[in-house]
C-alpha cells in the first residue's frame, strides 16, 4: 500500500512538472522577447514569472536576502518587498495580498508579476492565443538575453523600516535625545528578521537588563540575542578595509580607511554582505545611523535624528555640517542566529 501511495505521488508530481513545461509561455517587455533561464510557469492556475529578468529589463534594482528568503525591488520612488512562500507584499510600507506566493523554481525566483510591476507604472497583458505575458513599462534596458544571474549594479534603498528619535509614538523624553543607537538597532533588526521590532522594544531590553534608562545600551550582544540575531564582522578579514573586530563588547568592526572614498568602498562591501543594513557609529558626536544601500558610489543612510532623514546621502544627514565619512568610529553588522 505504501509503495502504491508513493508511486502515485511521484506520478502526480511528474504530471505537475510536465504541465508547467508544456505551457511554453513566452515573456516580453515593451515588445521585446525576453529569454530568461527559467520560462514562466503555471502553478495552481497562477502564472509565475522569473522576477530578475523583468527587473533587469525595467531598470529596477533587485536584491535577494538568502537568510530571510526576501526579495526587495526598488527604483528612485518605490520599494516593494516579497518573501518566498508568503502571499504578503509590502508596497511602500503598505501591505497587500498576492494572488500566489513567490516560489523558487529550478533555482530561479518566480513571482506573480502583475502585483510586482504595477507599483512601478507598468502594465501586464496576457495573450491566450500566443501564450505570451506582455509587460509594458516606461524604462527598458536592451539586452538580447537576460539571465537570472545578471550582475547587480546597486542595492539602493533596501531599508524596510525607518524609526526616528523625535517620533512621539515612542514616548521618549527630550525629543528622543540619546536614542539613536536604540532606533538604529530597531531598524536593522526589523529588516533582518522580517518582524516589526520598535525602538520601544530595544529600550525595554536596556531597562530590563539593568540600564539606567532605555537609551543606555546595556549589552549589544544581549540585544541581538534577544531578537534572534547575532553581531558579526561587517567585513571579511581578507578585505583591505578590515582593521579588526571587537568580539567582547560591542561587536564593532573597525575600518582601515584614509579617505572618504575608502569608507564608501568599505560600506558598499559591508552592504553586499548584509543588505538588511549596517549600523554606523560616530563616537565623537556621538551618533549612530544606518547605511541602507547604495547606488553606484553613493551610500544612503537612515538617520534617526530627524523624521525626514530616510534613505538620504551622507551630505543630507545631521552629521554633514561637522563630520566626514572618515570620522566613522566603527560599524556593526547583524545576522540571524
Amino acid at each position: 500500500m505504501k509503495r502504491i501511495i508513493i508511486l502515485t505521488l511521484i506520478a502526480l508530481c511528474s504530471m505537475h512538472i510536465f504541465a508547467a513545461a508544456e505551457d511554453n509561455i513566452k515573456l516580453q517587455y515593451n515588445g521585446e522577447l525576453l529569454a530568461p533561464e527559467q520560462p514562466p510557469v503555471v502553478i495552481n492556475g497562477r502564472t509565475l514569472v522569473p522576477v530578475r529578468a523583468v527587473c533587469d529589463a525595467m531598470g529596477l534594482d533587485i536584491d535577494w536576502n538568502d537568510s530571510t528568503q526576501t526579495i526587495r525591488i526598488c527604483d528612485e520612488l518605490n520599494l516593494i518587498t516579497l518573501r518566498i512562500g508568503s502571499t504578503q507584499i509590502d508596497i511602500n510600507d503598505v501591505f497587500d495580498v498576492l494572488d500566489a506566493a513567490p516560489e523558487i523554481i529550478n533555482g530561479v525566483t518566480c513571482v506573480p508579476i502583475r502585483d510586482v510591476v504595477e507599483p512601478f507604472g507598468a502594465t501586464v497583458a496576457w495573450d491566450a492565443q500566443s501564450r505570451t505575458v506582455s509587460i509594458t513599462g516606461k524604462n527598458s534596458k536592451s539586452k538580447d538575453v537576460l539571465s537570472s544571474d545578471a550582475p547587480q549594479e546597486s542595492i539602493h534603498s533596501n531599508s524596510l523600516s525607518f524609526y526616528s528619535q523625535p517620533d512621539t509614538e515612542w514616548g521618549f523624553a527630550a525629543g528622543g535625545r540619546g536614542y539613536c543607537w536604540v532606533c538604529s538597532y530597531a531598524m536593522v533588526l526589523t529588516n533582518l528578521t522580517g518582524q516589526r521590532i520598535t525602538p520601544v522594544d530595544i529600550a525595554e531590553y536596556n531597562i530590563n537588563a539593568g540600564g539606567s534608562s532605555g537609551s543606555y545600551m546595556a549589552s549589544h550582544f544581549g540585544i541581538a540575542d534577544s531578537f534572534g540575531a547575532k553581531l558579526v564582522p561587517a567585513l571579511s578579514k581578507d578585505s583591505p578595509y578590515y582593521a579588526g573586530y571587537d568580539a567582547s563588547r560591542r561587536g564593532a568592526t573597525y575600518i582601515n580607511a584614509e579617505t572618504d572614498d575608502d569608507v564608501r568602498a568599505a560600506l558598499i562591501e559591508a552592504l553586499e554582505r548584509s543588505p538588511h543594513g549596517i549600523m554606523v557609529r560616530f563616537e565623537g558626536y556621538p551618533h549612530t545611523i544606518v547605511a541602507t544601500g547604495y547606488c553606484e558610489n553613493t551610500v544612503y543612510f537612515n538617520d534617526p535624528a530627524g523624521e525626514d532623514l530616510e534613505n538620504v546621502p551622507f551630505s543630507d544627514t545631521c552629521l554633514a555640517k561637522n563630520y566626514k565619512l572618515t570620522d566613522i568610529s566603527f560599524i556593526q553588522a547583524l545576522a540571524l542566529k
